[in-house]
């Protein structure tokens, strides 16, 4: 809440709130309760730049942090806060919770429980929803109905919906994959479904995939775009199948990257310094990042054989000197590794993660 003091009598100008991001609520509570300071101060930064304002907080830590601490002894992300409150003019005072009531109670405001009749028209309107926007026509959807009628494995599943089903044992051995499923097996205005997902006979299913894979979208569009409106036992499995045989999805495949591996933080600049190559625009660069400052140097490449990189990384350390622990370098996919090793410059000093 931002308000002005007048005869003694706090005078509210506006109020504001919004909760938290999903990468927010990872941070730290004090890191939080600083995130709501900067906030706080950019959205109503028209009313307040150019003035002293006094900010109100009950997170006690928060007042040497932002009034008396160097900036050198804060986190990175405290740091870029405090850096982005250097265009104020403010004093931080603590004031205990039980007294900051109006912020406080904005960030409590209460979300009023829904009715079992609300929810109940809710989930009605969601199950239209999925109907209405299934992968298909009404014709298809008639000839999905069609085709289930005919099919003897969808007639049983029916049966077993409306009659419920016998125990594991006495199931066929076609049936019994439908076992595991049967509280998500139902009936919606006449289709057979797994939950909100038509079920395709067997006589339909070569047909269907061929249908939804026609954009070539690569394996995990594709089987999101399945989740979407059918399925069958092993429907996972056949997607695989038809991916790893087309070339244009191969190419739309994803590809997960190896998780990032934290390492210790360096004392002092140019201890511990990161080098990588960067394509951009059919350009090749070379970067060099210190660990500490997050100061780097681009070098554009004249070209991408091993002697270009080494003469800008030359270049590069002859200004800022050797690197003190380590240089860290993925460079192994550009067949660098050994030439960066012979330098005499990085013979003690080249770490190299492959």
């Amino acid at each position: 809440m931002l308000y002005q003091i007048k005869d003694g009598s706090k005078l509210p100008i506006a109020y504001a709130s919004r909760t938290l991001s999903e990468t927010e609520r990872g941070y730290a509570q004090m890191e939080k309760e600083a995130l709501a300071i900067v906030w706080g101060c950019g959205k109503f930064h028209d009313y307040i730049v150019g003035l002293t304002v006094n900010i109100e907080t009950d997170h006690k830590p928060l007042v040497p942090i932002f009034m008396h601490k160097a900036l050198d002894g804060l986190s990175h992300r405290l740091q870029r806060m405090k850096l982005k409150m250097m265009r104020y003019s403010y004093q931080v005072q603590y004031i205990p919770g039980k007294d900051l009531v109006i912020a406080d109670a904005l960030s409590r405001s209460p979300i009023e429980g829904r009715k079992d009749e609300e929810l109940s028209e809710e989930i009605t309107a969601y199950i239209q929803m999925v109907i209405d926007t299934l992968l298909a026509t009404d014709k298809r959807l008639s000839e999905i109905w069609q085709a289930q009628q005919e099919d003897d494995v969808c007639i049983q599943l029916i049966n077993f919906v409306q009659k419920g089903w016998p125990d594991k044992n006495a199931l066929p051995t076609h049936l019994s994959r439908y076992w595991k499923y049967k509280h998500s097996i139902n009936i919606q205005d006449g289709l057979l479904k797994m939950n909100a997902r038509l079920i395709i006979p067997e006589s339909m299913r070569s047909e269907i995939l061929k249908t939804i894979h026609e954009g070539h979208l690569g394996i995990t569009k594709y089987r999101g775009r399945a989740k979407e409106s059918i399925w069958w036992p092993g429907l996972a499995t056949q997607i695989e199948r038809m991916i790893s045989s087309c070339d244009s999805c191969s190419e739309h495949q994803v590809y997960h990257k190896e998780p990032m591996i934290r390492s210790e933080f360096p004392e002092r600049p140019w201890q511990r310094v990161g080098v990588d190559l960067l394509k951009l625009k059919g350009k090749w660069y070379v970067i060099v990042a210190d660990y500490y400052s997050r100061f780097f140097e681009v070098a554009l490449l004249e070209n991408q054989k091993a002697q270009a990189v080494i003469n800008h990384m030359k270049s590069i350390i002859s200004r800022h000197s050797i690197p003190e622990t380590e240089v860290i370098a993925d460079l192994s996919s550009q067949q660098l590794s050994r030439q960066l090793e012979n330098i005499n410059y990085f013979q003690k000093n080249m770490v190299l993660v492959l």
